[in-house]
């Protein structure tokens, strides 16, 4: 196997949980205030690639940190926490995507209009559920599952670390 001989690099982890926390943020923004981008100039975030290469990158830390992680802490806790983020993060882009969430945000954007103002949310919302929030929901919990396994992570290594050298 490729990564057979790859050791842990807390690298992984760091760079991971600041991109997990700027994902969290942007979802935050995105789904709540997101004309607020649009004022700042920098609506382009609400592009569906420019989501979906967000949550590549985010993914591809996740299982870099859990694999490297792992092989040094063996948490079946952080294991989870990576995998439930993981899976949240491409179930929420895949209901976000399906849900006309981004011709939503296209029609928002360039009208710089209140969310739920536009003629066009309404059909995410006539079967009684709003698939966006939805959405929202779980990539907002996703991206919370992997800041903290990200961050449990870090700190089970460093505890990990003390002791040996301290031995």
């Amino acid at each position: 196997m490729i990564l057979q001989g790859f050791k842990y690099n807390r690298f992984f982890d760091r760079f991971g949980a600041t991109g997990s926390t700027l994902c969290l943020i942007h979802c935050f923004i995105s789904a709540f205030i997101p004309s607020i981008l649009a004022v700042l100039g920098v609506d382009a975030v609400l592009n569906s690639q420019f989501e979906w290469g967000f949550t590549a990158v985010a993914v591809g830390f996740a299982l870099l940190a859990l694999w490297s992680g792992y092989q040094k802490h063996n948490s079946k806790i952080i294991v989870f926490a990576f995998v439930l983020g993981i899976s949240g993060l491409i179930l929420s882009r895949v209901i976000e995507e399906t849900s006309g969430h981004h011709d939503h945000h296209e029609v928002q954007t360039a009208a710089i209009s209140n969310h739920h103002a536009e003629q066009d949310h309404k059909t995410s919302h006539e079967n009684g559920f709003d698939w966006h929030l939805i959405g929202t929901i779980i990539g907002v919990g996703a991206g919370t599952s992997i800041i903290f396994a990200h961050f449990q992570s870090m700190k089970v290594t460093r505890v990990l670390d003390t002791k040996r050298i301290s031995v």
